[in-house]
């Protein structure tokens, strides 16, 4: 299901990831408590559309979520950027 742009780039805000504005994109990565790039990113067109299930599959594997679900369930507010850090830290992503 597609979600909009501007909830999904808040909710990336929010939760870790530094917005950096491009031609095209906005490029978004991920930096941990200390502010260290942790090599995960992802980004997001600068058109005001919907971001489709394509994308948000993309967007999925780029942030390392297993299941579009937990990434639905992260750009709806039910992570916080502790849940996102630690699971990444199990999966020995960061």
């Amino acid at each position: 299901m597609p979600r909009p742009r501007q909830k999904t780039e808040s909710a990336f805000s929010t939760k870790g990831l530094k917005r950096e504005e491009g031609s095209h994109h906005t490029k978004w990565k991920l930096f941990d408590e200390r502010d260290r790039y942790t090599g995960i990113k992802t980004r997001t067109s600068r058109s005001g559309k919907d971001i489709d299930d394509t994308i948000l599959s993309l967007i999925r594997k780029q942030l390392k979520f297993d299941t579009k679900e937990q990434l639905l369930y992260f750009i709806d507010c039910c992570w916080e950027r502790d849940d996102y850090s630690n699971m990444l830290r199990r999966k020995e992503a960061i």
